[in-house]
């Protein structure tokens, strides 16, 4: 008898932070509950161009840096955009980021929602590695408990 608990473990595939974090968990769950959001079975086209885009985004965005002072520059003026809000003075309100109004834009139109409802039709808790996932689930009414799994610089 398997007992393993039914969870969703959700990560990206687009670099290794997220799939680094969650491979230690693999064995909290069963392997069809263990996907990538970005390639999983039956993902939209829709969705999928979304993810390489964002994927192909941040690919480009992390190598500036090294074109010189160019790149540097540019790098700096991503940077900036991403840029969270100082913590103190503690803030009551802090307005979201470019970045996060451009991510709630796309779920919004639907960027998602096909995976969270594959998540529905076998409702777990859910463990994701990537804040984007978690948003989905919010926005897309998933009742059962969400978990983030804070990697890197995603702490925005």
């Amino acid at each position: 008898m398997d007992n393993r608990k039914k969870i969703w473990i959700v990560g990206v595939s687009m670099g290794y932070g997220h799939e680094r974090a969650l491979a230690p968990l693999r064995d909290l769950t069963t392997a069809e509950n263990f996907i990538a959001a970005n390639d999983y079975p039956n993902i939209p086209a829709a969705d999928r161009r979304i993810w390489r885009r964002t994927e192909n985004i941040y690919n480009f965005g992390s190598r500036l840096p090294q074109w010189g002072p160019v790149g540097r520059t540019i790098y700096g003026f991503f940077d900036r955009i991403q840029k969270v809000a100082e913590v103190y003075p503690r803030q009551a309100r802090v307005p979201p980021t470019w970045q996060l109004r451009r991510i709630n834009t796309r779920i919004e139109k639907g960027w998602g929602r096909h995976l969270v409802e594959k998540m529905l039709s076998a409702p777990a808790p859910l463990l994701t590695s990537y804040f984007v996932v978690a948003q989905m689930a919010n926005y897309w009414g998933y009742a059962e408990p969400i978990y983030l799994l804070v990697t890197d610089t995603d702490v925005s």
